[in-house]
């Protein structure tokens, strides 16, 4: 059983979001969300070990929806305003992923994140088989 999911960059090979489940012997596990930049010169990341995602199931479904073009954008939300967004702006266009990751900082009274977006390399029905296993 697969645990978790990379969403490569159709633009860079080395700039993708990753869904890895902490506990897949938990039912009720955490999920560590991260995002990861590499170039010949620097490495840029951040990530929470600690993301709930709600409504993964309406999200499945809508999923669905997104790689049949009957939906151009669909949501998947997390805990500590974390997200993921994908969307497209025309039916024949490829498909973007904008996400955020966001934690607070103990003491904190807003979250610190990191945002973005980028065209994604994967089929979406890859995508979505990944989901699929992943909130199995």
């Amino acid at each position: 059983m697969k645990n978790s999911i990379k969403i490569i960059s159709d633009d860079n090979a080395n700039c993708y979001l990753q869904i890895s489940l902490n506990d897949p012997s938990d039912p009720y596990s955490n999920y560590h969300l991260s995002f990861s930049y590499q170039d010949g010169h620097s490495e840029f990341g951040g990530g929470n070990r600690s993301i709930h995602f709600s409504e993964a199931a309406s999200f499945l479904e809508k999923f669905k929806a997104f790689v049949n073009a009957d939906l151009k954008q669909i949501r998947l939300e997390a805990t500590e305003g974390s997200y993921l967004l994908f969307e497209r702006l025309s039916v024949k266009q490829e498909a973007y992923v904008r996400f955020q990751i966001a934690t607070f900082l103990q003491g904190a009274k807003q979250p610190v994140y990191v945002s973005g977006q980028f065209p994604i390399q994967h089929s979406l029905y890859s995508i979505l088989s990944q989901f699929q296993i992943l909130f199995s």
